[in-house]
């Protein structure tokens, strides 16, 4: 699975807020602008988290948890 074929199946009208996870933050615009294109920028602002796997989040909500499919590739990879 690529990352924009995980985002396209974030839903419509979330019914909590989404954290989405990637590797670190290089990899934080690449996410911004691909839920952007798929979903509008005001849904990104509305509705989506950014986080990466070094990087704390705010606990105080309930997420519904979306993990991009590269943080498997780089977590597994050798330079990890």
């Amino acid at each position: 699975m690529y990352s924009t074929e995980l985002i396209r199946k974030f839903p419509n009208t979330p019914d909590k807020p989404i954290l989405y996870v990637v590797y670190n933050r290089q990899h934080i615009r690449n996410a911004e602008m691909f839920i952007g294109m798929i979903h509008g920028e005001d849904y990104l602002k509305e509705h989506v988290t950014i986080a990466t796997l070094d990087k704390p989040f705010k606990k105080d909500k309930d997420y519904s948890v979306y993990i991009d499919p590269t943080v498997f590739a780089y977590k597994n990879s050798w330079n990890d």
